[in-house]
């Protein structure tokens, strides 16, 4: 197996290469390659790696651009993001990346990383990797960890039992980004949406913040804090983190459009105009 790894700044590379070794150990069929460029990381490119770490904020070509053209050459290859910012994360998972690290990083992260690789490898690939790390995160090499249904009442499960959040108002600011499929909304959008008047809205400014670090905290609990992308004033969801009866419906699947009786989050006044999208599309089968 060959692991690819790309960053400009010396000293981070070589951690990137000794905290790998270390993970590896004794494992004499992991290659890794190292590269400070984007010409060297192309030109690696030919030992067609299985996972690749690279660096965001690059000079001549960012990791986002690199990671697009290393996808032409092997669309499975698992990328994983590196930097220092988490305002990336949403460009790294809508390329369907296996991973973001933020720097610093320690051996316990890229083990994590490591163990929810999207795409499989030649070899297991945490079959090296500490067992504590695997029981920190029980739902490792997972693509998706939660269910969410969204037809009826909105709810959330892992290992198929009901997340239990702190405050109703963190559950709706999760419904309301699934029903986005992954696009961003800001406070103020979320916000317009929860409560009815601006007075309201600028009162909660600081509820707001609150219920967000209760999502937070629930997603944590049950080591799903990739599902929600935060960036400055903008919110979204890792949509590949969720296994959902909305979006198989939207891609087609006929189970999913069988689950669909006309109710889509009931409990959400925001959502009825959605529902009643859906329902004229049911209309049509």
């Amino acid at each position: 197996m060959v692991i690819l790894v790309v960053d400009d700044e010396p000293a981070a590379l070589r951690k990137m290469e000794r905290t790998l070794k270390k993970i590896y150990s004794g494992r004499e069929d992991v290659t890794i390659l190292c590269a400070d460029n984007y010409i060297d990381a192309l030109a690696f490119s030919r030992e067609k790696p299985a996972i690749a770490f690279l660096d965001v904020e690059m000079p001549e070509m960012t990791g986002i651009e690199l990671a697009g053209r290393l996808r032409k050459v092997n669309p499975r290859l698992n990328i994983i993001f590196v930097t220092a910012y988490d305002e990336f994360a949403r460009e790294a998972y809508a390329l369907h990346a296996s991973g973001y690290l933020t720097k610093p990083f320690v051996q316990e992260d890229v083990e994590g990383e490591l163990a929810q690789l999207r795409y499989p490898v030649e070899r297991e690939v945490s079959a090296n990797i500490p067992e504590t790390a695997v029981q920190q995160n029980p739902s490792a090499g997972a693509v998706r960890r939660l269910r969410v249904q969204c037809f009826g009442n909105f709810e959330v499960f892992s290992e198929e039992r009901p997340l239990h959040f702190q405050r109703r108002g963190a559950k709706e600011i999760l419904a309301y980004l699934i029903s986005l499929k992954g696009a961003s909304a800001t406070r103020l959008e979320i916000s317009s949406a929860m409560w009815e008047t601006a007075e309201e809205i600028e009162q909660k400014k600081d509820y707001f913040r609150i219920l967000v670090s209760a999502l937070r905290q629930t997603l944590k609990k049950y080591n799903a804090e990739d599902v929600l992308i935060t960036s400055r004033d903008s919110f979204a969801v890792n949509t590949q983190a969720l296994d959902c009866d909305y979006y198989h419906y939207l891609e087609g699947d006929p189970a999913a459009q069988n689950q669909y009786l006309g109710m889509f989050m009931q409990q959400y006044p925001w959502a009825e105009e959605m529902n009643a999208l859906l329902s004229g599309q049911l209309m049509d089968y």
